[in-house]
C-alpha cells in the first residue's frame, strides 16, 4: 500500500506538471494510502511486540496520532464542503468568464478540498482559513487557493481566490 501511495503521489504531481487531465485527485489519495500504510505497519509492529512481551506504549501513541490526523483531515474536508463560502466559491467559479476562457466549460470542482494540517489544528482560534480546490474544465484543470475569513462566530465569507497551477 505504501508503494501505491508513492505512485499516486508521483502521478498527482506529474499530472500538474505535464498537464495530464485525468485523476488529479490522486495526490490526495496517495497521501491517504501512505498514512494508511504507516498505520498498518504500526499495527503489525504492535502485534509483534505483544508476542515478544515488549512495551507497546510508543506504538499505541503513534497509532493514536495517525488516527487523530486522519479524523481531523476527514472532518475538515466534510466541514469545508458543507460551508456557505464553498458553495459561494463554486457558484463564482461557474460564472467566472476568465476561468471559462482558460479551462473551457467548467464541469465542477474536485472531490477533495486540500486543507493543511496546521490550519486544521489552529482553526478554532483563527480568523481565516485557506484551502485548495481543483477546478475541472473542459480543456484543462487548475488548482485554486481559496481564503475565507470569519465574519461572526459561525459565519465565513470568501476573501480571495488565487489560481495555483
Amino acid at each position: 500500500m505504501f508503494i501505491i501511495g508513492i505512485l499516486l503521489l508521483i502521478y498527482g504531481y506529474l499530472c500538474r506538471l505535464l498537464s495530464i487531465y485525468f485523476f488529479w485527485d490522486s495526490k490526495y489519495f496517495g497521501w491517504l494510502a501512505i498514512i494508511s500504510a504507516l498505520l498498518l505497519l504500526l499495527i503489525d509492529v504492535r502485534t509483534a511486540r505483544i508476542r515478544q512481551r515488549q512495551n507497546i506504549f510508543f506504538v499505541r501513541f503513534f497509532v493514536a496520532i495517525l488516527v487523530i490526523i486522519l479524523a481531523l483531515e476527514v472532518s475538515a474536508v466534510l466541514w469545508v464542503k458543507t460551508t456557505s463560502p464553498y458553495r459561494q466559491v463554486s457558484e463564482l467559479i461557474e460564472r467566472d468568464k476568465v476561468l471559462a476562457t482558460q479551462l473551457g466549460d467548467i464541469r465542477g470542482l474536485g472531490l477533495i478540498p486540500g486543507i493543511g494540517l496546521i490550519d486544521i489544528i489552529k482553526f478554532p482560534s483563527t480568523e481565516s482559513l485557506a484551502f485548495v480546490v481543483t477546478v475541472r474544465g473542459e480543456k484543462a484543470y487548475k488548482e485554486m487557493e481559496i481564503t475565507i475569513a470569519r465574519t461572526t462566530l459561525t459565519d465565513w465569507s470568501v476573501v480571495s481566490t488565487n489560481i495555483r497551477w
